[in-house]
Formats: C-alpha cells, sequence, structure tokens
C-alpha cells in the first residue's frame, strides 16, 4: 500500500513515475522471493485447477526452490525461460538447470532418485542447533487463561454478562455471554520472573527454559478449521501442516523410518489427517500415524494362513507408483 500511495503521489509523468517503482522494485533485496511468488501461483494454479490437494507433483519443490533462486540471483528472463524449455538438453550435468524441468518430467529413474533423497538432511542458510522437533497439540488442553497468561480484569468482570453479536459470529460465540476469571492464583516465577499458575509445581523450577509464546490465535471457534489453522496455517486444510515443513527444511539423518510421525493419545484431533498432511509439498513429508492401541500400523504382516510369497508380488508396484501413485508410493517406502 505505502508504493501505491507513494505512485499516486509522484506528480511526475506516467512513465516516468512507473519507471521510477519498477526501479526501486527492483531494487528490494526481497523482489525475487515476490516476483516468484506470483510466478509460482500462477505455475500451482495451472497444474492442479487452483486446488492445493489435487493431482501430486512429488518434485514441484525442487522447481519451487530454482523459481526463487532464479528470480534472487537475477538470472535473465530468456535465460530463465530457455532453461525450462529445454534445460535437459543445455546442460545434463547440471542440477541447477535440470531442476527446472522437475515438474515436466515424468522419468520413473529420475522420480525414483529424487524420492529416494527427499528426506536426507538439508543445508540450511544458517546451522541448525535443533536435530529433532516434539510438538504437542493438546486439543482441549488447560485454557491460557488458567496456565501461562493471567487476566487480572476478569476478577472485576467475574459473572458480569455481555452481548456478542456480528455477522461473523457464529451460533458457538454470538449471544448472551458471560466473563469468568480463573480458579487458580498466578505466581511469577524464575529468574525472567514469567507468569504461571499456583498449580504448576514442578514445571516452575525449569521456568527460565521455557518461552512463552503468546501470538497464536486462531479465526474460528469451530474445532476443525481452527486445528488446521493451527497446524496448516489455514483454516480450510490443504496446505502443508508445520511437521511436514520441518522435515522439508531439516530432513532427516534416518532413511529407514518415516521422518515425521504422529503420536495421538486416546483419538484422533477432529479434523484428521490433514493435520499432518503434505499439502503441496511431496508426499514424503506427510506424518506417518501410529495407532494407540494394538499394531502401531496395519497389514504390515500377512494375515494368518497366508504367506509372504502370496502377498507381495501383487503389491510390488515400484513402476506404477512412481509414474502415477507418488502418494502410495511414499506410504509403501515409510510402512515397508
Amino acid at each position: 500500500m505505502a508504493e501505491v500511495s507513494e505512485f499516486l503521489r509522484d506528480s511526475r509523468s506516467d512513465q516516468e513515475a512507473f519507471s521510477a517503482i519498477v526501479d526501486r522494485l527492483l531494487q528490494s533485496p526481497h523482489y525475487g522471493e515476490r516476483m516468484a511468488q506470483h510466478w509460482l501461483d500462477i505455475v500451482r494454479y495451472a497444474d492442479s485447477s487452483g486446488f492445493a490437494n489435487d493431482y501430486e507433483r512429488g518434485n514441484a519443490w525442487r522447481y519451487r526452490d530454482y523459481v526463487v533462486r532464479a528470480f534472487n540471483s537475477d538470472k535473465p528472463f530468456n535465460d530463465f525461460v530457455r532453461e525450462q524449455i529445454a534445460g535437459d538438453e543445455i546442460d545434463p550435468a547440471n542440477p541447477e538447470v535440470l531442476a527446472s524441468r522437475e515438474t515436466q518430467d515424468d522419468d520413473p529413474q529420475a522420480e525414483q532418485a529424487a524420492s529416494a533423497n527427499s528426506l536426507q538432511p538439508r543445508r540450511a542458510h544458517f546451522e541448525a542447533k535443533a536435530v529433532s522437533c516434539i510438538f504437542l497439540m493438546m486439543e482441549g488442553g488447560p485454557s491460557h487463561i488458567d496456565t501461562f497468561d493471567p487476566k487480572p480484569a476478569l476478577d472485576r468482570l467475574n459473572l458480569s454478562e455481555f452481548v456478542r453479536e456480528g455477522k461473523t459470529k457464529s451460533a458457538m460465540e454470538s449471544g448472551r455471554r458471560y466473563y469468568v476469571r480463573s480458579p487458580f492464583r498466578f505466581r511469577k516465577v524464575g529468574k525472567s520472573g514469567a507468569d504461571m499458575a499456583e498449580n504448576w509445581l514442578h514445571l516452575a523450577e525449569v521456568a527460565d527454559n521455557l518461552c512463552f509464546f503468546r501470538g497464536c490465535q486462531v479465526s474460528s471457534v469451530n474445532h476443525p478449521t481452527a486445528m488446521y489453522q493451527m497446524n496448516c496455517g489455514n483454516q480450510f486444510g490443504g496446505d502443508p501442516s508445520i511437521g511436514a515443513w520441518v522435515t522439508y527444511g531439516l530432513g532427516s539423518v534416518n532413511q529407514n523410518l518415516p521422518g515425521f510421525i504422529v503420536l495421538p493419545e486416546v483419538s484422533w484431533p477432529q479434523g484428521s489427517a490433514p493435520n499432518w498432511g503434505n499439502g503441496f509439498l511431496p508426499a514424503f513429508f506427510q506424518g506417518t500415524p501410529l495407532r494407540t492401541t494394538g499394531k502401531p500400523i496395519l497389514d504390515l504382516s500377512p494375515p494368518r494362513g497366508v504367506t509372504s510369497v502370496l502377498v507381495w508380488p501383487p503389491m510390488n508396484l515400484p513402476g506404477r507408483c512412481r509414474q502415477g501413485f507418488p502418494v502410495l508410493c511414499s506410504s509403501i517406502r515409510k510402512q515397508k
């Protein structure tokens, strides 16, 4: 909006004003990322008819990274287009130009090689201190006002009535409501003086090792959509989950097991699988859920009375997986 306002205030001719704003954008260090985002939006919608979780292109992330690098390095536009048309013929030994055609080629061998390396540890922009991530999504857990976020005003407003209305308010959140204070008292703990409810007896001892982030809010009070927004950043689902992004960013030192697993307690979260889905990333980055009772993963062993010789040959579909079933291929690799 600032650029638009400045353009409208410019008293020079339209051509001069337009040239000035283009020059200024070209000098911006973020120009490449912004332009690449617009370019990739066009590519993504052209390939998927507008749905993030429609037909999957397993190597699309390599092409996306190629586009971002091309814009950030000010690659000449004619070279940019030429590499996408015939990059594999121009310089077949150059992985950079080969990446420009990742989403267009259906070479089973190339896809198999890409699949095998999808979970390899990645070189980050900065040296990573974290080697793994445990994320506890406690749906239905204690409220923030009963744990680490005291609201002193609620002591004064306790049990007073108010009415919430509006076109964007659902039946779950509109109408007559009451303010209710927390039943717990709060205290300052640790050298940092963090706020913590008094019922946290032992957690207070490690308060200085904790980071309290109070910026996570969602737009919906409906449970499944709120879960999608929390885990995927989009209340309608379909985008990569936070676990998929962590796996994509860090990779995994273990190539024989999934890099991202889901451990439900008692039941699945509302909204189920999209909460740990891969969205538009390759299927290798989706979470692998493990059951809480019985076998963690069903059907890994043949049924009683059926030998593996009878079961496995019909399921041995590497060629078909690579050519048209990348999600199935990913699941087989994770669970073999």
